[in-house]
């Protein structure tokens, strides 16, 4: 498909992926947000969001681009706090927390990763590299030197508390009444101070 005439490729690009992000704030799912919908958002033709992603899928996981960055900025801050002589089951408790609250302000996005990856049964092939091997991997590397598992046993530990914590984060007010009795801000530490114990019994810090 040509290029649409008269277009700022840059900025036409910028607007579809701002609003699609806004819709899905709005809706909470990707499946009630339709091509026709981001197009009139973002004021352009559905032909014109065509010429940049062939299909919905494309352009829902372009808009993961900027989350999934986000989510790489946790593993410098991790190591800022390495570097600052937080180690241990500190550093555990620290990490645990800040991964839980990131997920917590991160709802519509985290819930597009997760049906995005439900439906192809895997991450998107231009993530796995990103995901498994830079994120999980640069993350399990930093922790080795705190935990008592074997390299790759801290990866498989880190991705495994990775999709606890999506999960627990992702808990409505109901599902958390349903579950543990309480909802709200008051539900949501017991949630996280159950999930920084389990990341503590997972990944055996020394100590």
């Amino acid at each position: 498909m040509p290029r649409p005439i008269d277009a700022d490729s840059a900025q036409t690009y910028d607007g579809i992926i701002r609003a699609a992000l806004s819709l899905l704030e709005e809706h909470g799912d990707a499946a009630e947000v339709g091509m026709r919908a981001i197009s009139q958002r973002a004021g352009v033709s559905t032909g014109t969001i065509r010429y940049y992603f062939l299909t919905k899928e494309e352009l829902f996981e372009a808009c993961l681009d900027e989350f999934h960055g986000r989510v790489g900025g946790l593993t410098l801050e991790l190591a800022t706090r390495i570097g600052a002589g937080v180690e241990g089951a500190a550093l555990i408790r620290w990490a645990a927390r800040r991964a839980y609250r990131f997920m917590l302000d991160e709802p519509h996005l985290v819930g597009l990763r997760m049906i995005s990856t439900a439906r192809r049964g895997e991450l998107h092939p231009r993530r796995q590299s990103e995901v498994l091997s830079a994120q999980i991997g640069a993350l399990a590397d930093l922790l080795a030197p705190h935990v008592g598992l074997t390299p790759i046993e801290t990866r498989l530990a880190v991705l495994s508390l990775n999709s606890v914590c999506v999960r627990l984060a992702r808990l409505t007010d109901a599902e958390l009444v349903a579950l543990i009795g309480a909802s709200g801000e008051d539900g949501r530490r017991a949630v996280e101070g159950y999930f920084v114990d389990a990341a503590l019994g997972v990944l055996r810090p020394p100590g």
